[in-house]
Formats: structure tokens, C-alpha cells, sequence
């Protein structure tokens, strides 16, 4: 109900209709009906101020999705990913906690309790090269402004604050190996670049000829 933006936001927009099947009296004879011309208006209406709040999320380091689950409608044009911060614990100023704040994201397009956000590809890779940050469910943790989203009746959302950050519900580990995007090569400096589809572990990197090789077609 509060999905639609155009029903039961005020008074002059709640009107009740229902069939002669809705109900019968305790001797079997139906209800006199309201259809769409005869629809009894709302007599007493009290508005939504009830601020939302996030009951869970949920990250795939997979394909960079951040899913949101929320206790009402939200409207998916207020969502701000710039207010949220990925933490490796729920509080920020904890001894060796590494956090990452988004810069951005695709969020989807229609107004729902559940949300997705599309993490950017560099917000996805600068998480990945914190190496104390969300690599499994024990370090991976939301803080989140009232400024990230409001409901349909534009209530700000509860936030998470530092010191009480929500831990992730289910964490989807990433197994997708690393891919070569591109190369150059400078022959005059002996200078090779290799560009990865993801960022890689540079103490993993192995210079042994062995594992290079050079072809010319």
C-alpha cells in the first residue's frame, strides 16, 4: 500500500470499496457493496511517521551487490549511497578496523522494502584491496546516515551510527579469479603494464620467466 504514491497519503486520497461477498451477517445475507461510485471516504486518517529502519543487508563480493532490507516502502530516487560506509567492525575508532565510504552505485528503479545497490567498479575494488575489510561475515559491517533514504512519506531512515554498525546477514565471498583486461609494453624502458579486471595481491605476483610468456601472434 504505501508502494503507491497517489493512495491513502492523505485524507482526500482513502475511500474504501469492497464487494457484496466481502462479508455476510449472522444470517447469511451479504453485505450492501461499495463500488468505485458509492466508496466511503476515510473518516479519521493518521499519516506514516514512522521513520524507516534497515532489518538486515546482505553483500556479494561477487558482483559488487549490496542488498537492503528495509521495514517499509522506500523511495528508491532518495537512496544516497554516498552516506554509507562499509567497516571491518562496528565501530570505526576499534584498534587495526579499516572502513571504506561509497562514492556512488546503481540503485534499482522502483520503490520497494528490499533495495539493490550496484557498487561502483572502484568502490568494489578499493574495498577489496583493504585486506581487513568484508573477506567474510566476521569483518563486514554497515554505518549508515539518516540522509541515505527516506519512505514513501519522506521519513528519514533510523541511521547506524558509529560504534552501533549492523553486521552483514549474508555474506557471498568473492571466488571469481582475476582476468587481464590489457597489456603494454615498453621496449625502450622494458617497462610491462598488465591492467586486471579486479584488484590482484601484488605479494602473490610472480617475475619468474617461467610463468611469462611472449608471443607474436
Amino acid at each position: 500500500l504505501t508502494r503507491l504514491s497517489t493512495l491513502a497519503y492523505d485524507s482526500n486520497s482513502t475511500f474504501l470499496s469492497f464487494p457484496f461477498t466481502t462479508l455476510t451477517d449472522m444470517s447469511d445475507n451479504p453485505v450492501v457493496p461499495l463500488d468505485n461510485e458509492t466508496a466511503e471516504p476515510v473518516r479519521m486518517y493518521t499519516a506514516d511517521t514512522t521513520d524507516p529502519n534497515i532489518e538486515r543487508f546482505d553483500l556479494n563480493m561477487n558482483n559488487g551487490v549490496l542488498t537492503f532490507y528495509f521495514t517499509e516502502t522506500v523511495r528508491v530516487s532518495t537512496f544516497n549511497p554516498f552516506q554509507i560506509t562499509l567497516s571491518s567492525s562496528s565501530n570505526t575508532s576499534d584498534l587495526g578496523e579499516e572502513s571504506y565510504q561509497l562514492t556512488g552505485g546503481v540503485v534499482q528503479k522502483e520503490d520497494s522494502d528490499i533495495v539493490t545497490l550496484e557498487l561502483t567498479w572502484r568502490d568494489l575494488n578499493e574495498i577489496k584491496r583493504l585486506r581487513l575489510l568484508a573477506t567474510s561475515d566476521n569483518n563486514t559491517y554497515l554505518l549508515a546516515t539518516n540522509r541515505t533514504v527516506q519512505d514513501m512519506n519522506a521519513n528519514p531512515l533510523i541511521p547506524f551510527e558509529d560504534g552501533l554498525g549492523m553486521r552483514v546477514g549474508v555474506f557471498t565471498s568473492d571466488t571469481t579469479p582475476p582476468d587481464v583486461l590489457n597489456t603494454t609494453l615498453d621496449m625502450d624502458s622494458g617497462l610491462l603494464i598488465v591492467w586486471f579486471s579486479e584488484t590482484v595481491n601484488l605479494d602473490t605476483f610472480s617475475t619468474n620467466m617461467d610463468h611469462i610468456t611472449f608471443y607474436n601472434s
